[in-house]
């Protein structure tokens, strides 16, 4: 830009001193013909430079606009690109401490025999408020170590299965129709998945599993056996009844709840089947 400025002064000074000599030229009156053309092509001359500095101008205050933008694009892809590497890197981590967890919990419990691994199913409620904050196990897993339900030295270890972890987004949220969901909040539906129904999924099979030799408490032998006789409802599935929730929130199910049951049906999450009269809710999250 600056070359170019000192070259179009270079010139009009050239043309500035073409002037003045023609000026005292035009004295001598047998150059007056071929200096008065020499007049009008600097006229013409001068015109044409300052039309090319002007498209010069305009041509560079384009390129300049479009390297703004140009740069502009680059900045916002490497932020998008940041973002997905950031993430990734966190979810792998979570991933790891996930593993490190679980190797953790079938140790102590390969190791330990005085305390429950996980505390009765009453106990337990409040652990498995926050079940995706837990370790978590499959149903196959647990039921293979050795110790499952045994006494350890060690604090209890809350932990919750795989087999029902799942979560609902505000979009698929916005898929149920609104004559279903009435009044009815994503932050309540939510709160019902993630501390009513999943915890009574885990509670249950926790207890179902758990080996009879290390059920000591009679109400929860008693549970045990109720829940040993259900297996023939739906075998191969898992699945609770209304009598689960009623335990877990320590009331009779509602209307209110009774909709939300059928909202989580509709986002399938749950199925619900009748055998011999009795109510079954059926996981059927990541089913395959």
């Amino acid at each position: 830009m600056s070359a170019l400025e000192h070259t179009i002064d270079d010139c009009l000074e050239k043309v500035a001193l073409l002037e003045d000599f023609i000026a005292i030229s035009l004295r001598n009156e047998k150059l007056k013909p071929e200096i008065e053309e020499i007049t009008s092509n600097i006229n013409i001359i001068h015109q044409s430079m300052f039309e090319v500095e002007k498209l010069v101008r305009e041509n560079i205050d384009d390129m300049e606009e479009r390297y703004r933008l140009v740069m502009s694009r680059m900045q916002q892809q490497q932020m998008i690109i940041m973002d997905h590497l950031i993430k990734q890197r966190q979810l792998k981590l979570q991933k790891i401490n996930e593993e490190k967890q679980l190797k953790s919990i079938l140790k102590v419990n390969a190791h330990h025999i005085n305390e429950p691994v996980v505390a009765s199913t009453s106990a337990s409620a409040s652990k498995m408020t926050s079940h995706h904050a837990s370790p978590q196990v499959t149903i196959e897993e647990y039921k293979r170590t050795p110790s499952n339900g045994q006494k350890s030295i060690l604090k209890p270890i809350p932990f919750s299965f795989l087999e029902f972890s799942v979560y609902i987004t505000r979009q698929q949220f916005e898929t149920i129709p609104r004559y279903m969901c009435g009044r009815e909040t994503f932050e309540e539906l939510k709160h019902f998945l993630e501390n009513v129904i999943i915890p009574c999924f885990n509670e249950k099979y926790e207890l179902l599993h758990r080996k009879k030799a290390n059920i000591r408490n009679p109400n929860e032998f008693q549970l045990w056996q109720l829940f040993k006789q259900q297996t023939s409802y739906v075998p191969g599935r898992n699945f609770i009844t209304p009598g689960d929730i009623s335990r877990k929130i320590n009331k009779m199910m509602d209307k209110k709840l009774q909709n939300r049951i059928i909202m989580l049906r509709h986002l399938s999450i749950l199925q619900e089947i009748r055998v011999s009269n009795i109510v079954c809710y059926i996981w059927t999250a990541n089913a395959t």
